[in-house]
């Protein structure tokens, strides 16, 4: 039987072994609800917090600042649902190159009567904080930045970004949120300091993106907010509902692994990069990525075969054995995916014919260098078969 090689480890990372051993082992000894009152349950809270007080020492805060939640997902609506119970409108920025989860909510402020700023990023440039910060205004109210592209892997620089909205702020605060679930993992960024030591207001996470299971993830948050949802007042009352204590326990065995070191190795980074930069009827994108390699993360690259659609490479690998992908799986699952991905790489500088041809590959703390030369030798081959199709 033929051995797949998995990449795409930015739509989900295998489950680890000891997240697997943490997960089995808590849901077998703590058997009680964190919120009951007997000695199973006193039990089970004393782990809960126990974890808390772990993740929160490794993203470099106080334990009241973590909030389990079910995923980067949720993490991110319990932060949008909350400006949408404050009472009064005001100004919204969201980028075009935002995550579903986030961009999403544009027509439901809208609805809600919130004006809305989208700061633009032209063809093959960069990220500008001087033309987001334009945006900032006396009525602005919340203001979103990815902290890493789930697509091309850029990285948004949040620290800049926090001190120049602060700098304009005048009395006015203005709430900065960052998604950094791609962040997670990554051996070129570190959420504590480049996105927790920032000043960052809120920042969401998701577990399954470092080798935890899926449906667990973190909210950070520097202040409360008005509490968005109503029930039990679980997670200090932002996230109702009992928590899942195994998942939370894998969760900081991940964080922990990935503090401890466990990373993409530099040597299948740089081997995918210029192979793929190399390959002929490949380009990577950006193209602007090879003029600046350090403002994205090595381990998840987008490139483009075009005119070759980008569904039907993916497919043909498929079946060759290489798990790839031709975009963000969340977008893939909507009603308009195509359109759905154009936009986020499009708003992020992509030119729209690169945009269409769109694959991308992402690796992880197991992927080899040898995987990566048979998956490179495999793409070249099926790319020159295919582009005499098109």
């Amino acid at each position: 039987m033929m051995e797949r090689i998995y990449l795409d480890w930015a739509a989900t990372a295998p489950l680890s072994d000891r997240a697997r051993e943490a997960y089995d082992k808590t849901a077998e000894r703590f058997p009680g609800n964190p919120s009951a009152v007997h000695k199973e349950g006193k039990e089970a809270s004393s782990l809960l917090e126990a974890c808390r007080k772990r993740v929160a020492h490794m993203l470099g805060t106080e334990p009241e600042h973590i909030i389990f939640t079910s995923g980067g997902t949720e993490s991110n609506a319990i932060v949008l649902h909350s400006f949408l119970r404050t009472k009064g409108t005001g100004k919204i920025i969201i980028p075009g190159f935002e995550h579903p989860a986030i961009w999403e909510y544009r027509p439901i402020f809208s609805e809600f009567g919130f004006s809305l700023a989208e700061p633009s990023i032209r063809e093959e440039s960069r990220f500008s904080v001087e033309e987001y910060v334009r945006l900032i205004t006396g009525d602005t109210k919340l203001a979103c930045c990815m902290a890493v592209h789930n697509e091309t892997g850029e990285i948004f620089p949040i620290q800049k970004l926090v001190e120049a909205i602060r700098s304009k702020e005048e009395g006015h605060p203005v709430h900065i949120h960052t998604d950094a679930v791609q962040a997670g993992g990554k051996r070129e960024i570190s959420i504590a300091e480049d996105i927790i030591a920032s000043g960052i207001d809120s920042a969401s996470f998701s577990g399954h993106k470092i080798g935890a299971p899926r449906g667990i993830g973190i909210l950070y948050l520097k202040k409360p907010l008005a509490h968005p949802f109503p029930g039990g007042g679980q997670e200090m009352g932002m996230r109702p509902g009992t928590e899942n204590l195994p998942a939370i326990a894998a969760l900081t065995e991940s964080l922990t692994m990935a503090t401890e070191g466990r990373l993409p190795s530099k040597e299948a980074q740089m081997l995918l990069f210029e192979g793929l930069s190399s390959m002929k009827g490949v380009s990577v994108i950006p193209r602007s990525r090879k003029a600046s390699p350090r403002n994205f993360v090595g381990s998840t690259i987008s490139a483009t075969a075009s005119p070759i659609p980008s569904e039907t490479l993916v497919r043909v690998m498929n079946d060759k054995g290489y798990a790839i992908s031709a975009g963000s799986a969340c977008s893939n699952r909507g009603s308009h995916g195509g359109k759905k991905i154009r936009r986020a790489l499009m708003k992020a500088g992509v030119g729209e014919a690169d945009a269409l041809g769109a694959f991308r590959i992402s690796i992880g703390p197991d992927t080899t260098c040898a995987q990566i030369e048979q998956f490179l030798q495999a793409l070249d081959q099926t790319i020159q078969f295919l582009g005499r199709a098109f």
